[in-house]
C-alpha cells in the first residue's frame, strides 16, 4: 500500500505492566507501522510499569515514539485528549487510539487504514468487534470484511481531525459520562454508523482494571479475534454422557484458536461405553474430518494455553501426553491428542488392527512398531509431547507428576494448576 496520509497511534497507560508488555509485543510484530506512536503515561505509580515504558521503544516499534508524562493522574479522557491533540499537532492525518490492555493483529494498521480510505473518511473505523444485544449489526459487507454498528467501544477507534473535533473531543472534555458511548451517540445523530473490521484485529485482554478491580466475566472482548489460526486442524470430540461438559471444553479450546473445522458430536454413534469409544477412535474417526490433522478432546482434556502451540506438532502423526514407561513407547495419552489423517486412515483400513481398547494404548504401544514400519507413522518424541500436553491419570506413576507447567493442553481432572496463570474460569470443574 502506498501511504498518502501520516498515521499516529495513541496509547494511554496507567500501571498494569503485564498488559502493557503484551500490548507492546503485539505492536512490535506489526507488518505495517504507524508513522508516530504517542505513549501517554498517566502518572503510573508502579515501578515496573515506569521502568518498562521508559525504555527507548523507537527501534523496537520501527517508528518515531514519544512518551508524554502527565503531571498528575488525570484519567483516560485527559490522557487521550493530550495524546490525540499532540498527534494531530505533528501533522498526522489519521489517529488511532488503543487501550494499553489490548493486543493487535500484525495487520492492525493495514486493515484500519484500508477501511478508512475505502469509506472516504466518512465513518470512524474500529478493529474491535464486540458482539452484544445492545449493539446489533446494521449491515454486513458481502466479502465479510466489515460490519456497520451504531456503538463503538473506546478500546480502539480510527478517525481524522474533523471527526475528532466534532464527534470525539467534546465528549473527552466532559467531566462525566462515557466518552465512547457519548461519541457513538454523536455519530448516530448524524446517521453515520461505525465501520468495524471482521474479523477483529484488536482484542481486549484486561481482566483487571487499572484501579485493581477484577472483571473477568464482564470484560468486553472481541468475539472473532483469534490469536492462533490452525486451518489444517479439526477440533473433534464425541460424548453422549457429558454433552454440556464436552461443549464447554470445545468452547474453551476455541477461545483463542480458529480451527479449520469443528466437530463436536453428542449423537450415539457407538455402544458399549469406553470400549465402543475406543473402537470408534480407531476405525471410524477417519470418516469425520478432512484436514491433515485432528485434535481429539474430551470433557476433561482440552486446550488451556494457545501460546504453547508449535507448528512442529504438525510434523508428527500422533502426539499425546507422556506416560511413565521406559521402553521408548511412552507417547501417549489419547484423551487430548493430535492425530494425522495418514494415521487415522491407516488404522481404519488395516484389518490386522483388530484390538481396540484402550485405544491410545493399542495405537501407541501394541501397534506402534507395526505402524512405524508399515506406514511410516511418526510418533512425537517425549520432549515434544511434554510441551503439547500433561496427563494426570495415575500421575503418581509419572516422573513429572501432575503439576501443570505451561503445556498446550491437558488431560484428567487431577492436573494441578496451582501457581499457573491459567484462569479459574477455564480450569476443569471438579
Amino acid at each position: 500500500m502506498i501511504r498518502d496520509k501520516k498515521i499516529g497511534l495513541v496509547i494511554p497507560i496507567f500501571n498494569r505492566v503485564n498488559y502493557v508488555e503484551q500490548c507492546f509485543d503485539s505492536l512490535i510484530k506489526l507488518t505495517e507501522k504507524p508513522d508516530l506512536i504517542v505513549l501517554v503515561n498517566d502518572r503510573s505509580n508502579d515501578r515496573d510499569t515506569l521502568d518498562f515504558i521508559s525504555r527507548d521503544w523507537q527501534d523496537s516499534f520501527g517508528c518515531e515514539t514519544i512518551v508524554i508524562n502527565n503531571g498528575v493522574n488525570s484519567g483516560v479522557k485527559y490522557s487521550l485528549l493530550k495524546g490525540i491533540d499532540f498527534a494531530f499537532s505533528q501533522y498526522c492525518n489519521i489517529v488511532i487510539n488503543l487501550d494499553s490492555d489490548a493486543i493487535v493483529k500484525p495487520n492492525f494498521i493495514v486493515r484500519l487504514e484500508t477501511l478508512f480510505n475505502d469509506f472516504h473518511s466518512k465513518h470512524i473505523v474500529s478493529g474491535f468487534n464486540c458482539i452484544s444485544d445492545g449493539n446489533p449489526i446494521l449491515e454486513k459487507s458481502t466479502d465479510g470484511k466489515w460490519v456497520k454498528k451504531n456503538l463503538c467501544n473506546g478500546i480502539n477507534m480510527c478517525f481524522n481531525e474533523e471527526q475528532y473535533k466534532n464527534k470525539i473531543k467534546p465528549n473527552l472534555q466532559r467531566e462525566s459520562g462515557n466518552w465512547d458511548y457519548d461519541s457513538s451517540l454523536s455519530c448516530k445523530e448524524k446517521s453515520i454508523p461505525f465501520i468495524v473490521t471482521t474479523p477483529s484485529v484488536v482484542q481486549h485482554i484486561g481482566l483487571v482494571s487499572s484501579m485493581g478491580h477484577g472483571h473477568e466475566e464482564k470484560a468486553d472482548v472481541a468475539n472473532d479475534f483469534y490469536s492462533l489460526c490452525l486451518p489444517d486442524v479439526t477440533l473433534f470430540g464425541i460424548d453422549t454422557n457429558n454433552r454440556d461438559a464436552l461443549e464447554r471444553a470445545a468452547k474453551i479450546s476455541q477461545k483463542d484458536i480458529n480451527f479449520g473445522a469443528v466437530k463436536i458430536i453428542s449423537d450415539p454413534l457407538f455402544k458399549n461405553g469406553r470400549e465402543g469409544y475406543s473402537e470408534f477412535c480407531i476405525k471410524k474417526l477417519n470418516e469425520h474430518f478432512d484436514t491433515s490433522h485432528v485434535l481429539v478432546i474430551q470433557y476433561d482434556g482440552y486446550v488451556v494455553n494457545w501460546k504453547a502451540w508449535d507448528n512442529e506438532f504438525l510434523k508428527y502423526d500422533y502426539i499425546g501426553a507422556t506416560w511413565g514407561y521406559k521402553d521408548n513407547m511412552n507417547v501417549g495419552n489419547g484423551g487430548f491428542s493430535l492425530r494425522s489423517k495418514k494415521l487415522c486412515k491407516a488404522l481404519a483400513e488395516d484389518d490386522t488392527i483388530d484390538d481396540f481398547h484402550p485405544e491410545d494404548d493399542k495405537i501407541c504401544r501394541k501397534y506402534r512398531r507395526y505402524l512405524e514400519k508399515t506406514y511410516g507413522i511418526k510418533f512425537a518424541p517425549e520432549e515434544i509431547a511434554n510441551v503439547f500436553s500433561i496427563e494426570a491419570y495415575g500421575a503418581s506413576l509419572f516422573p513429572r507428576g501432575n503439576q501443570y507447567s505451561g503445556q498446550f493442553g491437558f488431560h484428567d481432572m487431577h492436573v494441578d494448576f496451582t501457581g499457573s496463570d491459567i484462569p479459574e474460569s477455564i480450569r476443569l470443574k471438579k
